[in-house]
């Protein structure tokens, strides 16, 4: 049996400086799509619901995943550490009651 995944990936949403949004939502990444060891995530919730952000490798293999329970409406901002990954493309998936939203990070 193979397994094979597959990242969406809205191309509209990966520059650097530009908001993604998909699903009504927004994020992008305050001190651009590259790190070398932190990134401020800025997202809104446009649905009071239950918030997870998974960062994915290359390869489709999930490097951190984070619960931040039911938020409210609003705007948030998250730090993202990096520390000790690899260098490479990632990518971050905010998913608000499980509607992703996904943006490619790069790491120095």
């Amino acid at each position: 049996v193979d397994l094979c995944v597959f990242v969406l990936v809205d191309n509209n949403s990966v520059g650097i400086n530009d908001p993604g949004s998909m699903n009504q939502m927004r994020m992008s990444f305050l001190n651009g799509n590259i790190s070398n060891g932190t990134v401020l995530v800025s997202y809104d919730v446009v649905e009071a619901g239950r918030m997870n952000l998974m960062v994915h490798n290359s390869r489709g293999q999930v490097v951190t995943e984070q619960a931040f329970g039911t938020q409210g409406v609003g705007n948030y901002t998250h730090t993202l550490s990096t520390e000790g990954w690899a260098p490479g493309n990632y990518y971050v998936t905010l998913k608000n009651n499980g509607r992703p939203l996904t943006k490619k990070l790069v790491v120095r």
